[in-house]
């Protein structure tokens, strides 16, 4: 049995000063300077009790968890539309939010053999509240939910293995994307998000092949109101205006292949590679229901060198990419990076060093566009992923000893 407890904060201020400079046609020259102060502050709690128990063939896992989030966030927007810096009201928002979680899980694992066997149920209870204050509004949502999963895999006699699975799970979207607060890029471009999105509920479902280091997955995946980041123009304001939001549903089958190739005792090769055919479907602005469908490839190989076994000295050189893609209204083209990592221990292996050297080129960047009805817009992206890292860590005492348990971060931490 097992009682975990884990509590996390998170505080962040942002602060923007923009000026757009104005030059249009039969129009005097001119600008526009707006300023923008954002404060968010966090806060979550959970405690999750567990118990197992088995022998030879048989598993027994259950037990219960609660979580507390609250967030509260304020935007002070001002502008100098009429001549002077003024704050502006009707552009600022503050927003307060609150969610409970309690749920109960129970799961059964039977293993007579060359067999396999794994059913497992969790329910879920959800109450939430999210107070807007411009303009005001106050949204409510209580719901249960039952998630069941399956699982069997079949070993034969010489290490074949086949595995048959179904799940069924949420997905909750963060805390910064429930905020409709209007996060200015420009004078006529914003973020914002929906203080009324649903949580995702997405179906699994997997046939998977193992045998000497070959792993292969066909799957097929259904997902029921996805949210994600769709744009559109706003021809009276000429506003293009990103929103975070829920689509009707999406659905994609593909399979994945995984090999590590041992070329020799210092040298491997990983190969893994990713094809599906993605579906999305989305009600535009003119209330039509659409459907933007694609095949796509993620291709991710890496070779890796041990050049010193005694101080674990390893080199990785990799190179990934993505063909086009799909998300919502978007269509998104293909994208690569170059990566390096390189890991040595010093000091009788007591002090680890790394360097991580990634998007070695500087290729990763895309070309986000969306064109349906009389939508017609497209943006250049590139993450600034170009970055080198270098990390040290020291570890005292002694090293033979390990930690029986390690406490993993609660669920909800990667919602902030």
């Amino acid at each position: 049995m097992s009682w975990t407890n884990y509590f996390a904060g998170n505080n962040a201020r942002k602060y923007q000063n923009v000026i757009t400079y104005l030059n249009f046609a039969n129009q005097a020259p001119g600008d526009n300077n707006f300023i923008t102060h954002d404060q968010s502050n966090v806060q979550l709690y959970s405690t999750q009790a567990d118990y197992q128990w088995k022998n030879d063939q048989w598993e027994i896992e259950s037990g219960a968890k609660y979580s507390l989030v609250k967030t509260n966030s304020q935007l002070d927007f001002s502008d100098n539309e009429n001549g002077q810096l003024q704050y502006r009201a009707d552009k600022s928002n503050a927003f307060d939010y609150k969610e409970h979680n309690f749920g109960l899980y129970s799961s059964l694992s039977y293993n007579p053999g060359k067999w396999n066997f794994k059913a497992g149920l969790r329910a879920e209870k959800t109450d939430l509240e999210g107070i807007v204050s411009e303009p005001y509004e106050v949204n409510k949502n209580k719901y249960w939910k039952l998630f069941p999963t399956l699982y069997a895999q079949y070993t034969t006699g010489n290490n074949h293995q086949f595995g048959l699975s179904y799940g069924k799970r949420i997905s909750r979207p963060s805390y910064s994307w429930l905020n409709p607060a209007k996060s200015y890029y420009n004078l006529f471009s914003y973020f914002q998000g929906d203080p009324k999105l649903k949580a995702t509920i997405i179906h699994n479902l997997n046939f998977t092949y193992t045998w000497k280091e070959w792993n292969l997955d066909f799957y097929y995946r259904k997902e029921i109101y996805p949210s994600m980041e769709i744009s559109f123009q706003e021809p009276s304001t000429n506003n293009l205006i990103y929103h975070f939001t829920n689509i009707e549903k999406g659905q994609a089958y593909g399979f994945s292949l995984y090999k590590n190739f041992q070329i020799k005792p210092w040298w491997s090769l990983s190969l893994s590679e990713n094809v599906e055919h993605n579906e999305n479907y989305f009600i535009g602005v003119d209330d039509l229901l659409y459907k933007n469908k694609i095949w796509n490839l993620s291709s991710d190989i890496s070779t890796s060198f041990t050049l010193d076994k005694n101080s674990d000295w390893k080199l990785e050189i990799g190179h990934r990419y993505n063909s086009p893609s799909i998300q919502g209204t978007f269509r998104i083209s293909g994208s690569s990076t170059a990566y390096l990592v390189m890991n040595k221990k010093f000091f009788n292996k007591k002090l680890d060093g790394s360097l991580f050297f990634n998007d070695i080129f500087k290729t990763s960047k895309e070309k986000i566009s969306t064109k349906y009805a009389n939508q017609d817009n497209y943006f250049l992206d590139y993450r600034d992923t170009q970055s080198i890292s270098v990390s040290l860590k020291f570890n005292f005492g002694n090293q033979s000893v390990k930690n029986a348990r390690t406490i993993k971060k609660a669920e909800e931490q990667d919602r902030l």
